[in-house]
Order: C-alpha cells, then sequence, then structure tokens
C-alpha cells in the first residue's frame, strides 16, 4: 500500500546479518548501520535513491547514509539549508531543489516493523496510516 501510493516511509527491521550486503560491511560499518540486529531503510525516497540502491544491490556493495542535518538541528529540504559544516564534508551534493514533502516541516515517519510501532511521526504520517488501515487493517501505535 505505502509502495504502490510512493509514500515516503522509514522500516526499522531485524536484518539478516548473514545477506552479503550485511556481511560486506567491516565491524565499524556494521556497528554504526545497525542497532540490535535491526536496520532502518528508507522507502520511495525518489528516483535517484532507487537507482543507487539498485546499483549497492547489483554489486554488493552496502551503502548507508544520515540525514544532511546537525543532531536535533531539524530537517534540511534545500541544500542551501544544509550547514556548511557538513557540505563541506561532503564529497558529492545532489541538489534536487526543494524537496517534494517540505510543507509537512517533518522527516520521514519511521516505523518498527517487530512491534508493529511508529518511531517517529513523520511527514505523510496520515496518508501512511490510513493507507496501512485500508490494504491490511493495521492500525498503528505511535511511539510514546
Amino acid at each position: 500500500a505505502v509502495i504502490e501510493s510512493g509514500l515516503p516511509l522509514g522500516i526499522i527491521a531485524p536484518a539478516h546479518l548473514d545477506h552479503p550486503l550485511i556481511e560486506a560491511l567491516d565491524e565499524e560499518g556494521l556497528r554504526r548501520s545497525t542497532r540490535d540486529g535491526t536496520v532502518c531503510m528508507l522507502l520511495n525516497a525518489g528516483a535517484f535513491h532507487a537507482e543507487i540502491s539498485r546499483l549497492s544491490r547489483e554489486e554488493c556493495h552496502p551503502l548507508f547514509g544520515s540525514s544532511a542535518n546537525r543532531t536535533m538541528q531539524g530537517t534540511k529540504f534545500r541544500v542551501e539549508d544544509i550547514e556548511p559544516e557538513i557540505r563541506d564534508v561532503a564529497d558529492v551534493i545532489v541538489d534536487y531543489g526543494l524537496r517534494k514533502y517540505h510543507l509537512y516541516e517533518k522527516s520521514s515517519t519511521l516505523l518498527d516493523l517487530s512491534e508493529m510501532k511508529v518511531v517517529r511521526v513523520g511527514s505523510c504520517y496520515e496518508l501512511i496510516t490510513d493507507a496501512l488501515e485500508l490494504e491490511f487493517g493495521i492500525s498503528l501505535r505511535k511511539a510514546a
């Protein structure tokens, strides 16, 4: 439902630690990219994200990324809004202009599938919950 609707959603779920992409990580990469045996994957982040993810899978070269912002400094919706110290350490910056869901003034919604619990209410939350309810009869619990 969320995929077909093109809604952005971060999924937290148990990872197969024996998967070739996970096994390709060094110890530090594994420590920084997993928590308690789970990974967080962003779905429906756009054409560039989909293509680079496809190449990652084909080449068995894991790619992980964090938000382009300083901790607790809010989501950035334009390249020029990213803090200079963050831009300065980037090898590549892809400027798509103003992002699609900027009116929400929130990052993506995060859903922990192991508990079917919302970890972060974010952009498109009401659309995501409606789609899951209609398609699967799933009612989500918000984070405490």
